[in-house]
């Protein structure tokens, strides 16, 4: 009936305190989601286009970032940023400031699958036929990752990033 009931907490209406607390949520999970597509995408062109020791160190970043518990990286980026270098108050923050560290917190194991789809995308793309004869028309590297190998790349990691954003609204609602 969409009848959540009452807060046995607070007394006041569920529904009333999810629509209060649903924009903030969905503003945290949007830019965890931004964050990881870009930590993503950053990660998968290293892996694929680096020299051998940077595509070796990136390429086993997404395994060590899944591996990760996000509640224990929470702590060690407040550990880092908010005591240790103190850029970022632990209390009394401004909105702006406090999304930092919970953004990052979301975005890090959020792309590290991403960032394993893409890669393997790339690698794919890259032996198709078509690349080839790109590259001897007299493309260049960057020219044939952004104009070619990125459009057609792109497809399974922005799907699963699509699937994976309900989830991330959730995981937010942890994280705050």
């Amino acid at each position: 009936r969409g009848d959540f009931g009452y807060s046995v907490q607070t007394g006041a209406a569920v529904s009333t305190l999810l629509a209060t607390a649903l924009p903030s949520s969905l503003v945290l999970a949007g830019g965890g989601l931004g964050l990881a597509v870009v930590l993503a995408v950053l990660i998968a062109v290293a892996a694929t286009f680096g020299p051998p020791f940077v595509r070796q160190a990136f390429a086993a970043l997404p395994p060590l970032f899944v591996s990760i518990p996000v509640f224990f990286v929470g702590i060690v980026l407040v550990q880092i940023f908010s005591f240790r270098l103190g850029l970022i108050p632990a209390i009394g923050a401004d909105p702006a400031q406090a999304l930092v560290l919970p953004v990052a917190t979301l975005a890090i194991p959020l792309s590290a699958p991403l960032a394993q789809v893409l890669i393997r995308s790339i690698d794919e793309v890259r032996a198709r036929p078509f690349v080839d004869v790109v590259r001897a028309r007299g493309a260049s590297d960057t020219w044939l990752l952004w104009r070619n190998i990125a459009r057609n790349a792109v497809l399974p990691a922005l799907t699963m990033a699509g699937l994976i954003f309900g989830e991330l609204v959730g995981g937010a609602v942890v994280t705050e």
